[in-house]
């Protein structure tokens, strides 16, 4: 009976086949659970992501040579870009920033928006000095912006960020600041620290 093979068993490529399905999703599982429970990497990625839209929107600003603005939208903790609204025959450098109207920016290059991460609440947005926050009087700011110039300079902003560590050991906040270059479009991360009044 040498030509009957009547073993049970899995064969050695159903095996491998197997082992790196069960990798594979271990990591998709492991990434997303790190990611929750570390603080330090959801804000790392989140100033990463900010900064590719912060130069997506430099640029943006840099080729149409139009103003843009980046709006930080409070309520639906989303980041979008907009660029000044320019009709026939008229020109943005007459007009103030404050007074022009601005739309959506739809192309390839620029993206539509980034969401920040639910543990996150901006308790200051100072703007050239001037904290939007704090001057809302308790009504609760909606929408604050940015404003990105065909130069390519942007205002000075420095963000307050309340961070909520809601993990199962810790029930804690850390509070970080980002501080934009005006000349580069860039948060950095800085340490946090309350100035004295």
């Amino acid at each position: 009976m040498c030509g009957s093979l009547n073993k049970k068993g899995f064969s050695l490529l159903e095996l491998l086949l197997a082992l790196s399905i069960i990798a594979f999703l271990s990591s998709i599982v492991g990434a997303r659970l790190f990611k929750r429970q570390n603080p330090a990497s959801e804000r790392k990625a989140f100033v990463v992501q900010l900064n590719k839209f912060m130069a997506s929107a430099w640029y943006s600003a840099m080729t149409t040579q139009v103003p843009h603005r980046v709006v930080f939208d409070f309520k639906k903790k989303i980041v979008t870009a907009e660029r000044a609204k320019k009709t026939e025959g008229s020109s943005l450098v007459k007009v103030p920033l404050d007074k022009q109207a601005f739309v959506p920016i739809i192309n390839n290059y620029v993206f539509k928006n980034i969401e920040w991460p639910e543990t996150f609440l901006i308790k200051h947005f100072f703007i050239e000095g001037h904290d939007e926050v704090a001057n809302t009087r308790g009504s609760g700011l909606e929408k604050s912006w940015v404003f990105v110039m065909p130069n390519g300079l942007s205002q000075n902003v420095k963000l307050v960020i309340m961070q909520q560590d809601n993990t199962k050991s810790k029930r804690q906040s850390h509070l970080f600041d980002l501080e934009l270059n005006p000349f580069n479009t860039q948060f950095k991360e800085q340490r946090y620290f309350k100035s004295k009044k």
